[in-house]
């Protein structure tokens, strides 16, 4: 089964994390960075037309020194975001 794997680049709006999928101009958002990686998986899936288990998204945090943050590391990297319990409507 293939797996479709997309770089995301993601940045702090004021309350949310915005992502942007380039290479499928998808935008979305999250009040978490890991609301916002499930957001864009789900986006993803949604414009490809493919279940959202066969997608990853690889997110390059703005601003943030080091490696992009994946789906094991998007829920470490949000500081104060990460501790809001509440998904964005």
């Amino acid at each position: 089964m293939d797996r479709f794997r997309y770089g995301a680049r993601c940045e702090r709006d004021g309350r949310a994390w915005t992502v942007d999928v380039p290479e499928l101009r998808i935008h979305t958002f999250g009040a978490t960075l890991a609301d916002a990686e499930e957001m864009a998986r789900d986006a993803v899936a949604l414009v490809l037309d493919v279940p959202v288990e066969r997608v990853s998204v690889v997110l390059e945090v703005a601003g943030a020194p080091g490696a992009p943050h994946g789906p094991a590391g998007a829920g470490k990297a949000g500081g104060e975001a990460e501790q809001r319990p509440h998904r964005a409507r």
